[in-house]
């Protein structure tokens, strides 16, 4: 894949992008005000604040990034078919189909454990709320109404759009090609602009992980805070990156089939 194609894909990846954080913060904001709303439901039910948080249950949060994951991983993974053609590699049959399958299996692990994590987050910032309420003497109603301001709520909304987003795209990405039966090479392409985050202003570095290639079945090593990192592609969060190599983040990864004396390699 050229300098000139990865520039292209990563345009296209960053327009889809901001699309989706745009259609899809509002609605992670109203499913983080439903879990603030189920901690003072509990409260207001005569619950220890203990019990509340615990009343506090990720269903709203699934609900909301179930769509999200559906859209972002088929469409981009449809994008990335289509990138693929261009280098004249063959298209799968019944790519659709294909992709709900492994969509619909990666909901049932990956992104049930991520609503859990970021309902477990969800009680934490509630918790850190109260410890600083409590000793100023704040009544129930003015934590109640810190609880439910947007500044509650709105900025988190948009970082999670932000970060689901990458990780469901990118991880369409990479399902899409496998319905292919092709042998691939996998290349991150960083964010093409200055706020890509890089050494020494950052622990982080994606700058240089630009067009960095590896097989598709490798790990990235990518600079975090406790050293390298391994990621399987942008937004990968299974193989224990720290939240500064996932959060905002908005490289993408592109794929390039592998060719033998000019012929395509399957799997």
């Amino acid at each position: 894949m050229t300098n000139e194609q990865q520039s292209e894909l990563w345009h296209y990846y960053n327009r889809f992008y901001k699309s989706r954080v745009k259609a899809y913060s509002h609605k992670i904001n109203k499913a983080l005000k439903a879990q603030v709303r189920q901690y003072i439901d509990a409260r207001d039910k005569g619950k220890s604040d203990a019990a509340s948080l615990m009343a506090v249950t990720f269903e709203p949060m699934l609900t909301a990034l179930k769509p999200l994951y559906r859209d972002a991983s088929i469409t981009y993974g449809a994008k990335t078919i289509a990138h693929i053609r261009k280098q004249k590699a063959r298209m799968p049959i019944g790519f659709n189909e294909l992709m709900i399958q492994l969509v619909t299996r990666y909901f049932e692990v990956e992104l049930l454990n991520d609503v859990n994590d970021i309902t477990q987050t969800t009680r934490d910032q509630i918790q850190e709320v109260l410890t600083r309420a409590y000793p100023l003497g704040w009544s129930y109603d003015e934590i109640v109404s810190e609880l439910v301001s947007d500044v509650f709520t709105a900025a988190r909304a948009r970082l999670i759009a932000r970060t689901e987003t990458c990780t469901a795209s990118n991880a369409g990405a990479m399902m899409a090609a496998k319905t292919t039966g092709l042998k691939y090479d996998k290349v991150w392409i960083a964010a093409r602009d200055n706020r890509t985050r890089r050494i020494p202003r950052d622990a982080h570095d994606h700058l240089h992980m630009d067009g960095v290639t590896i097989p598709y079945e490798d790990l990235f090593q990518v600079n975090g805070i406790h050293g390298v990192e391994q990621m399987l592609q942008p937004g990968d969060r299974k193989h224990g990156a720290d939240a500064g190599n996932i959060c905002n983040c908005r490289c993408t990864v592109g794929m390039i089939p592998v060719r033998v004396n000019g012929r395509l390699v399957t799997v």
